[in-house]
């Protein structure tokens, strides 16, 4: 995967993660990536590359960008993240309905 390829990935999430659809937190300085014992909500939402399938390589067709926490490698099975992505879509569909956007 080239550097053109994950900049046009994450320009067509519109800078979002793929299964949440929460925007990306882009950190200022080094030390706020790396604080893992933080309760910020923001650092939650530090983008990662998520393979497709664990048996192939970072490639374009085999990747999409997260927020950390959702790295299936470091915490879900696909099937739970499947139902993490239906429940977030449509929270955030009545969130715009109630907000008489939707």
């Amino acid at each position: 995967m080239t550097l053109d390829q994950f900049c046009d990935k994450l320009r067509n999430q519109r800078g979002r993660c793929f299964y949440s659809d929460h925007p990306f937190f882009w950190p200022k300085r080094d030390n706020e990536i790396n604080n893992y014992n933080t309760t910020s909500d923001s650092l939650y939402a530090v983008m990662s590359l998520e393979r497709l399938d664990n048996d192939k390589e970072y490639t374009d067709e085999n990747t999409v960008v997260v927020i950390r926490v959702l790295n299936t490698a470091w915490t879900f099975t696909r099937a739970e993240l499947v139902q993490i992505k239906a429940a977030c879509k449509a929270k955030a569909a009545a969130c715009k309905a109630k907000a008489g956007r939707g």
